[in-house]
This record gives structure tokens, sequence and C-alpha cells, in this order.
């Protein structure tokens, strides 16, 4: 057995005495809005912040309503600056989710032709002292033959806690939903994406369903992307892709001298 605070055993059960030595790192961990979060930094500083309280998850008023998870071979911060780049929505994740995942016939698809979503959206961090978080904001209508369907209007809200946690608010006239997204590096250029879905007592579970269904399908499309493209440090830009500057310069200030790279070589099995 092992003491929680500070990873000493203290019981073995053969042994009449345990040695001194005998002990596992302990990690410092906060139980929030039905999570468990462990913090990890590279220089073993202690948790400076800590991911925002979501009232509806912490009182228990929202419920779970289902999971999915991939794995991705891509850099660390492409995922969190997906967020940000507001100019690729239209042509991704414009044609409807009935048309699949597959971006070779997404635009040539009956579907996706007939059924699409039109998005605006926009990235911001939050200002000091909350410099940790930053927020994107959405507006997606459907459309049928290109007519907008009627209280097909979706409005989402998603608060971005540092460099692995984002809640994704849903709200329609149907529904409100969040979506609680955790990204863990598992080795370089290989991660590890969840979603969970919870949803307030008059949201019908199928929609919970549906809407998490339909996170994955588009999530899929940018995951072809990610799998198959390099992350460069000096992109080529051009004035519309603002957002992803201010991303950017955000998510360097969770890097430190030594945090790993690519070519860091390893000297134990830590993780």
């Amino acid at each position: 057995q092992y003491r929680g605070e500070d990873g000493k055993c203290v019981h073995i059960p053969y042994a009449a005495k345990v040695p001194d030595v005998a002990r596992v790192k302990s990690w410092t961990c906060l139980e929030r809005n039905g999570s468990i979060y462990i913090w990890y930094h590279c220089d073993g500083e202690e948790p400076s912040w800590t991911p925002k309280v979501i009232d509806e998850l912490q009182d228990g008023e929202w419920t779970y309503r289902g999971f999915s998870e991939h794995f991705i071979n891509a850099h660390v911060e492409e995922i969190s600056e997906n967020g940000a780049d507001v100019g690729h929505l239209n042509h991704l994740h414009g044609p409807g989710i009935t048309s699949g995942s597959d971006l070779r016939h997404i635009w040539e698809s009956a579907s996706g032709i007939l059924f699409t979503h039109k998005w605006e959206a926009d990235w911001q961090p939050y200002p000091p002292p909350d410099k940790q978080f930053g927020a994107m904001t959405v507006d997606m209508d459907m459309h049928l033959f290109g007519h907008k369907l009627p209280m097909s209007d979706v409005k989402a809200r998603a608060i971005q806690n540092g460099p692995g946690v984002v809640y994704l608010f849903i709200k329609s006239r149907i529904m409100d939903v969040v979506l609680v997204s955790s990204i863990t590096p598992i080795e370089p250029l290989l991660l590890h994406y969840s979603q969970s879905i919870y949803a307030s007592r008059g949201t019908p579970t199928f929609l919970a369903k549906l809407v998490l269904w339909g996170e994955s399908v588009q999530m899929e499309r940018d995951i072809t992307v990610w799998n198959n493209k390099s992350y460069p440090a000096k992109p080529m830009l051009v004035k519309e892709d603002a957002a992803i500057v201010r991303h950017r310069r955000w998510y360097s200030q969770f890097y430190s001298e030594n945090s790993p790279r690519f070519t860091t070589p390893r000297t134990s099995l830590d993780w």
C-alpha cells in the first residue's frame, strides 16, 4: 500500500518492515467538474493555476451522456491551435456530417453538397490575471439546398484551460451541452484525445449522442490533416490568420527551457 500524499510505501503484506526508500512519485491531483486532473510540470514546479469551475458539472446538475477518444500523430500544439484556425472551418467542416470524414469525398457526396454548415468564429486569450485561459466563440447555421434551416442556429463557446483541457459549450433552442476535452501526450508526435459530453436535464440523450457523434466525424476530418502534415515553427500566414498568431503567442507561456523536444534523449522510463 502507498500513501497518496507523498508516494511512501506503508505496507508490504509479507514484510515486517517497510524500507524508507520504498516510494513512488506522487502527483498533485484535483477533482473538478467530474474529472480528475494531474498536474505535470517539466521543471517540477507546483501548480500555479487550476481549470475553471463549471458549476453545472461541479454541482452534478448536468449529467454524463457519452465518451469518445482518438489517438493522433501530431505536434502537441496542433490540436489546441485548431480552435484559432478559423479559416479552415467552412472548407473542412462545411459539408454536413452525414457526408462522413473521408476528405476525398465530403464535397462530392450528395449530402455534402445539399446539407452544409456555415461557420463564423473567433479566438481570443483571456486578459491577466487569467492569462492561462483562452476563449473561442462560434456561430453555426445549417443549410439545405443553400437555404438556412429554421431553428438550426447553434452558438458555441469554448474555454481553453491551458494546453490540455477544453470546455466546449453548445447551446441551441433544443439542447444545452458541454464537451470536456483532454489532450495527453503519449510520446513524441503521439497524442491521446478524449471527449466526454454532459447535458442539461432537459436535453434528450439522443441529441447529446448525436452531438458527440457529429463532433467525432468533424474531429476525424481534422485528424486526417494532422496525421499528414508538418508543424512549421514560422508558417506563412495572411491577415485573416491573426487568431493563429495570437494563439501561438498565448501558448508559448506553457513552454520552458526544459520542455521536452523531439530530439531530447530519453534517460528514464518517465513518460
